[in-house]
């Protein structure tokens, strides 16, 4: 090995180093820091019309706040993010899906809803979709890190002409 190409795999192996150390000091690429923070996660509820049951999964949900200063203006109180959830139809049948973003505290108390634009999402038998959007929250500065659980509730219907 030549000393040019010495040097390029030694700058490579830096500079992916300096990467992983900035991710890791920005709390991005661990667990929450403050001993009062907790975890975030998912959850899906699934209602179906009469007939419906077992036509549609979802799964592989997931959403990420901005974090302050960029996710929050204090001037509106509003939280900015990012979601994205896997629209499965594993019937056979044509299916419609309704689906809104509801966001909890560690207490399970609704803090804000967001409803996506783009809906109702219509799924032909097999079809897989992914959904992904931002979304927008108003809440208290102080709320935003109590923020804990985004429930994705769904509705599968038969589609609307």
């Amino acid at each position: 090995m030549d000393r040019a190409m010495r040097l390029d795999t030694a700058t490579s192996v830096g500079v992916a180093l300096l990467v992983i150390a900035a991710v890791a000091g920005c709390g991005l690429g661990r667990g929450p820091t403050d001993s009062n923070a907790v975890s975030r996660r998912t959850e899906v509820l699934l209602q179906t019309d009469p007939g419906w049951d077992g036509v549609v999964r979802i799964d592989s949900v997931s959403w990420l706040p901005a974090m302050p200063p960029a996710g929050l203006d204090p001037a509106t109180q509003e939280l900015e993010g990012s979601f994205a959830a896997r629209f499965a139809n594993v019937g056979g049948r044509r299916a419609q899906i309704r689906y809104e973003l509801r966001f909890y505290d560690a207490d399970d108390f609704l803090v804000d809803a967001f409803f996506p634009f783009n809906q109702p999402v219509v799924l032909d038998s097999a079809e897989v979709r992914w959904v992904r959007g931002e979304f927008r929250l108003g809440i208290p500065s102080t709320s935003m890190r109590l923020l804990v659980t985004m429930r994705l509730a769904a509705r599968v219907t038969a589609p609307q002409p």
